[in-house]
């Protein structure tokens, strides 16, 4: 386990690893985000080949460019846990994404170890199934930003990748003994497009239980958060909720809405009333043409109520969350539109699709 503050750390880091001949490398993040939108990152582990390091990447001396040539190695596999957010983090530095990412949550899916464990497979979980150990989490909510890192946070941090180095060969054999490895390699393949980090917007906004007819000026609304929020460096949340956006949705006047964003927001103060009253003037007689929002035939109902049937069916069969195999868009995009994730992935094997 070493701590890493320095570029020739780094190379000398990379060059092992070179000599190592490894395809892969364990790899997670430590990061603050509650206040700003781009995550502030404090810690990039990685683990291989019986080795673990923790590169420092708030040392006066790190640079990006210094983990680039490693990270965007051409043969490497990147292995995570839940990698989203450390996609972020990782877009956010270099705007690019590896070719060859491999997230064992979404692996763990695949063999059904998430119907058992829960619906999201923890590390922790994941840890326990393999190698039978029970990780420390005392430091699960430590704050990264301080400075030294006690040894408890460095190991702490270190136990993130290196017990996941342990775990990808084995998940993978387990993978392929259950026919389900190319199945999982082609789920895991869109990770590497940015779309993958991007919010889906239509499965927000029906958890958020927005109506139909209001998906148009709730989208224009996320697109207003996501532009000022970034461009302020803040929180999305903090700049403007879901909740009040949910409530903004409803808003039918022009008068209602700047009541309630004077009421419930932030907006005044940033002077962004007479931009979002532009919005407001540009979005609210605007259908949305998103599969969630298109009205349905009585003959396409029937149809996405079998289709659904059958989905819940294989699921069963396959020991798959139904909604990992078919969501609720999936569905009503292939019903209306002969498009979508059921006829372009391991999907369409799984569902019998023509």
């Amino acid at each position: 386990m070493h701590l890493l503050t320095n570029p020739n750390d780094i190379e000398t880091l990379y060059e092992s690893f070179r000599e190592s001949k490894q395809s892969f490398i364990a790899m997670d993040t430590e990061f603050i985000r509650q206040k700003t939108f781009y995550p502030e990152l404090c810690l990039i582990q990685i683990a291989f080949d019986n080795t673990c390091a923790i590169v420092d990447t708030l040392s006066p001396t790190w640079h990006p460019k210094t983990l680039k040539p490693f990270i965007f190695e051409d043969f490497l596999t990147l292995v995570f846990h839940s990698c989203r957010q450390d996609l972020e983090v990782l877009f956010h530095l270099y705007k690019e994404l590896p070719s060859y990412i491999f997230d064992t949550q979404i692996a763990a899916v695949f063999l059904g170890l998430s119907t058992h464990l829960g619906s999201s497979l923890s590390y922790h979980d994941l840890v326990k199934h393999y190698l039978g150990l029970s990780i420390d989490k005392s430091q699960q909510h430590t704050d990264w930003m301080r400075r030294p890192l006690a040894f408890e946070q460095v190991k702490y941090a270190a136990e993130d990748v290196v017990y996941l180095a342990d775990i990808y060969p084995m998940i993978l054999s387990d993978l392929d003994h259950h026919g389900r490895l190319k199945w999982a390699l082609d789920e895991m393949r869109s990770l590497s497009s940015p779309d993958s980090i991007t919010s889906s917007t239509p499965s927000r906004l029906s958890r958020m239980g927005i109506y139909k007819k209001n998906y148009a000026w709730a989208k224009a609304l996320f697109a207003f958060q996501h532009k000022h929020a970034s461009r302020l460096n803040m929180n999305r949340s903090r700049f403007l909720s879901d909740k009040a956006i949910t409530a903004m949705s409803l808003c039918q006047s022009k008068e209602k809405l700047i009541d309630f964003a004077k009421r419930a927001t932030s907006l005044e103060a940033y002077n962004l009333l007479e931009e979002l009253c532009d919005v407001f003037d540009h979005t609210k007689d605007q259908k949305d043409d998103d599969p969630l929002a298109m009205p349905l035939t009585t003959s396409q109902q029937k149809t996405l109520s079998e289709l659904r049937k059958h989905s819940e069916k294989c699921a069963k069969e396959l020991n798959l969350p139904p909604s990992f195999l078919a969501n609720a868009e999936d569905l009503r995009l292939y019903v209306l539109q002969k498009k979508g994730r059921l006829l372009t992935t391991w999907r369409k094997e799984a569902l019998g699709l023509l």
